[in-house]
């Protein structure tokens, strides 16, 4: 498969908002730039520690988003995955997750979080097939209603502890 991407620009940030706006309220959720999406002002600065990207058409413009984001030397978190209607079902989000989760390993980070909504019933299964766990976690974003985890090295550490250490850095 070859899919044109690349990191994000703040220049792309009309684009982006466009479509995860969308995509939000296409499976009723709210979009929220106060808090849950606040890093979309300045996508540059916000992921200067971990990386936006873009999937990009034939034509430039954004039809998917990706990121990851730094929280701490340990760990990270997997945010802001999303398609347009017209690309999903296409092999696009395992390969955003797959892309995601090699730059959160070759980077050293041992922890991988994502929130993600109980509508978003695709996406859930996606994570659970490629290793991730839902774990009981009441600081969550607004929006989302269930955590996930991949812990690369999961004999070395119990999943709770992760969860009660975590460090959420907007």
């Amino acid at each position: 498969m070859n899919i044109n991407h690349r990191p994000a620009r703040n220049t792309d940030i009309p684009q982006i908002k466009k479509l995860i706006y969308a995509t939000r309220l296409e499976f009723e959720l709210a979009p929220d730039e106060v808090s849950a999406d606040v890093e979309l002002s300045d996508i540059e600065g916000h992921y200067q520690r971990g990386y936006f990207g873009v999937i990009l058409d034939e034509l430039k413009n954004v039809v998917g988003t990706f990121a990851l984001k730094h929280e701490s030397e340990d760990s990270c978190e997997i945010q802001k995955m999303y398609l347009t209607p017209g690309i999903r079902g296409k092999g696009l989000g395992k390969w955003m997750l797959n892309f995601l989760m090699e730059k959160a390993k070759t980077d050293g980070y041992n922890i991988i979080r994502l929130e993600t909504a109980n509508s978003l019933k695709t996406a859930q299964a996606l994570y659970r097939k490629n290793g991730f766990r839902e774990v009981e976690d009441d600081n969550i974003s607004c929006g989302c209603d269930k955590r996930f985890i991949y812990v690369f090295a999961e004999e070395q550490t119990s999943t709770q502890q992760l969860v009660n250490s975590s460090t959420h850095q907007i």
